[in-house]
């Protein structure tokens, strides 16, 4: 396949997934463990203590002068001035990569801050693709469904009804982009969206195993978006896809 100029083979791409804050690097955490073939993993955080707890080698302390390794306290632009102090090790760890996937919980803290610090250097690294990953995939995949509630236990509980309903009007209104006909799945329509629009970094589909990544990987050889489709999503994006919006309470990460 080719993507942005460069050739490659799909078996033969070097990929890194890059987990940034609490709720990105507990996801890449979990992919680590299953050990998908012929894909590194990095966890990047500014709280010391929770990259000692993961089990991912590959650990990038950032925006240690800002923070002292004590994480930022909810605060996203010091998330984002640690990845700016950190830029040139960042830039090392993903600078000989054909594809990076930067996976984040967009919870308010860290990985919040930091991710488009991130994404920014592995566009300049010419890396194929590039990902940004939020926890919100299950408004696509079918896990969460109208009116569905949650133990006081889990931390979707705090979300409301309203944001819930809203978010999954949303996604409905995407459903023309992909499925039988379309030949592309939701998620490799949100790859070639990313690959149609440059200033695009940022799909919500999630990926937890080897099936679900390797359908990314071969994003670039599903049919393009058409112009047509591309003036719908703008249409949709400039009417705020037609769904009265509510507010998603912030959380940890």
């Amino acid at each position: 396949m080719t993507t942005n100029g460069r050739e490659h083979d799909v078996n033969a791409a070097k990929i890194k997934v890059v987990g940034v804050g609490g709720g990105g690097s507990n996801a890449v955490s979990r992919m680590f463990r299953e050990r998908i073939t012929g894909v590194e993993y990095i966890v990047v955080n500014t709280d010391s203590q929770a990259l000692i707890r993961s089990d991912v080698p590959l650990k990038i302390q950032i925006g240690d002068e800002l923070t002292g390794g004590k994480g930022v306290g909810g605060d996203p632009e010091l998330g984002m001035r640690s990845a700016e102090e950190s830029r040139e090790e960042l830039y090392e760890a993903v600078r000989d990569s054909d594809m990076v996937f930067v996976a984040v919980g967009m919870g308010g803290g860290t990985g919040t801050g930091a991710a488009a610090v991130i994404g920014q250097v592995a566009k300049e690294t010419g890396a194929a693709l590039l990902a940004r990953v939020p926890h919100a995939s299950g408004m696509l995949d079918g896990t969460y469904t109208p009116g569905m509630t949650f133990d006081s236990s889990d931390h979707r509980s705090h979300r409301k009804q309203e944001w819930l309903e809203n978010s999954l009007g949303k996604v409905s209104r995407l459903d023309f982009l992909y499925g039988e006909g379309s030949g592309r799945t939701i998620g490799q329509a949100a790859m070639q969206f990313v690959l149609a629009e440059p200033t695009v970094t940022s799909v919500l589909p999630n990926f937890l195993n080897e099936s679900q990544l390797q359908e990314f990987v071969a994003a670039p050889d599903t049919p393009p978006l058409t112009e047509d489709e591309l003036s719908r999503i703008a249409d949709l994006y400039d009417h705020g896809f037609y769904v009265e919006e509510a507010v998603a309470p912030t959380g940890q990460g």
